[in-house]
């Protein structure tokens, strides 16, 4: 099982850095997520901006996973007493792009803990949304980190 998985991973597509500008500018235009992984200093942090600034306009929103705590993504867990359920209390939204066109970058997200990468890759699925926090159409999403076998200090990213 375990070989099976490792080559599963090593399916992933290896592009050179033109051709993932251009997966990007599609991605973005789409309106579909896409995560990154690869050696650090090759420069996914210029190329997520360059490809930002060509479809939205703008530079991209940087969140770096390895620095931040899930309440950070998705606000803080508060017991609404009147409706007896536990809920999340909004943050000022100044974490994400108020509305599109914009991009949302998540960085070394391979270095954040596994409860910083679930609260951020929630931004990344269909619902856009990470508690109270919700990253409306037309927001890019992207997500980079470095591999585990480059010894960076990633770990492994959750599935």
């Amino acid at each position: 099982m375990a070989a099976e998985e490792a080559r599963g991973r090593d399916e992933f597509p290896k592009v050179d850095q033109l051709q993932l500008r251009s997966m990007l500018i599609h991605h973005f235009r789409a309106d579909e997520p896409l995560c990154i992984l690869s050696m650090p200093g090759v420069g996914k942090s210029q190329i997520v901006a360059q490809a930002s600034q060509e479809v939205f306009g703008c530079l991209p929103h940087v969140l770096i996973g390895s620095v931040m705590q899930p309440s950070d993504y998705m606000g803080w867990a508060w017991m609404d007493a009147e409706r007896k359920v536990m809920t999340y209390y909004p943050l000022d939204g100044s974490l994400f792009p108020a509305k599109a066109p914009g991009c949302l970058f998540l960085d070394e997200l391979s270095s954040a803990p596994m409860m910083n990468q679930s609260a951020a890759l929630q931004l990344m699925d269909r619902s856009r949304r990470a508690g109270s926090s919700y990253c409306p159409p037309g927001v890019g999403r992207v997500a980079a980190g470095n591999r585990v076998g480059d010894r960076a200090g990633a770990g492994r990213l959750i599935s």
